[in-house]
Formats: structure tokens, sequence, C-alpha cells
């Protein structure tokens, strides 16, 4: 993903769940099946 899109989808997000975009800016990035179970274990 672009990192201009990224950013623009990661600030979304941010919007209503701030720390689901924090984990996706510093797990999701980096490994996308982690981002995945993070954002399932997320209240």
């Amino acid at each position: 993903m672009a990192a201009p899109a990224f950013r623009a989808w990661a600030a979304s997000i941010d919007v209503r769940v701030p720390r689901l975009a924090y984990g996706v800016a510093v797990i999701g990035a980096d490994n996308p099946r982690r981002h995945l179970l993070s954002f399932r274990a997320s209240p």
C-alpha cells in the first residue's frame, strides 16, 4: 500500500479507534497477519 494512502486510511480509523490505528501502524505495517488478530481481539 502506498504511504499516502496508508496514512489516509490509518487516519480515518484513528478518528474512531485511535488504539487500533496505533496497532496497525506499529504491528500491521510489519505483520499483516498479526494485524488481523489484533483487530479481532480489540473491543
